[in-house]
């Protein structure tokens, strides 16, 4: 209950020092506004009929990232209806999923990097930045546009999702004939096959498969975040990166 006052009293706090009838697209936007720090922040999107809040990141690769997606302590159930993922659920000072629609339209006018951070239990945060991502509207059932990541040492379950709609356990769209992948994974994703992977909405501390390059590890998702930024923005790597991308088949 707490938390909960305490955001309502933030959102307040933001819609009164917003501009009067103007609201960034992004956090990208928010954050040419002189919005540096990280924090909630009220967003229109060219597309959305109302403004809404997000979660930004100001800090990391210099900031101006959206949270579609956050995780760390197991409170929320991602095992969800479509109308859930559709809408959103979670709540943004917590665990939260942003939802679909919301996603479409922070997406479709422009081109996105779409960041992925994943902590398995007992390892090291791993990422994955792919340069251009993207999702079309419900009619297609948010078919994911994405590219090649830049950046690939998370999970496979982000590179195997290309080209596929969006399924959850009462509306099954993977390419699985005989299951409802979904089901199986207690989870919303754009699932192609049902194959084993870190998936980031999946059941937390639950033991899985994961790949890791050249061989399969057993996995327990501890935290995990979604983020996309505008292209606009020029994507720094690391000096250290070298490493060639991995040829990624579906078994």
């Amino acid at each position: 209950m707490l938390s909960l006052v305490l955001f309502v009293v933030c959102f307040l706090s933001l819609a009164h020092a917003q501009t009067p009838g103007r609201y960034p697209k992004s956090c990208y936007e928010a954050k040419s506004w002189n919005r540096t720090n990280s924090n909630h922040v009220i967003i229109r999107p060219e597309l959305a009929p109302e403004p809404f809040v997000v979660l930004c990141d100001m800090d990391i690769d210099e900031g101006g990232w959206t949270y579609i997606l956050n995780r760390y302590d197991g409170s929320q159930n991602f095992s969800k209806n479509w109308d859930s993922y559709k809408a959103g659920f979670g709540h943004i000072a917590g665990e939260f999923w942003l939802g679909l629609e919301k996603i479409y339209q922070l997406v479709a006018l422009e081109i996105n990097e779409l960041r992925v951070e994943l902590t398995f239990e007992g390892e090291d945060q791993r990422r994955d930045l792919y340069t251009s991502f993207g999702i079309g509207d419900e009619k297609s059932g948010y078919v994911l546009h994405l590219l090649d990541p830049v950046i690939f040492d998370a999970t496979d379950c982000m590179s195997l999702a290309g080209g596929m709609k969006f399924s959850t356990i009462d509306k099954d769209q993977d390419l699985n004939s005989t299951h409802n992948c979904a089901e199986i994974f207690e989870a919303g994703w754009w699932f192609r096959n049902c194959t084993p992977c870190g998936l980031p909405t999946g059941v937390y501390l639950q033991e899985s498969i994961g790949n890791d390059d050249a061989h399969r590890r057993n996995i327990r998702l501890k935290e995990a975040s979604i983020m996309i930024r505008s292209a606009a923005q020029e994507l720094k790597l690391p000096k250290y990166y070298k490493q060639p991308m991995p040829e990624r088949k579906e078994p």
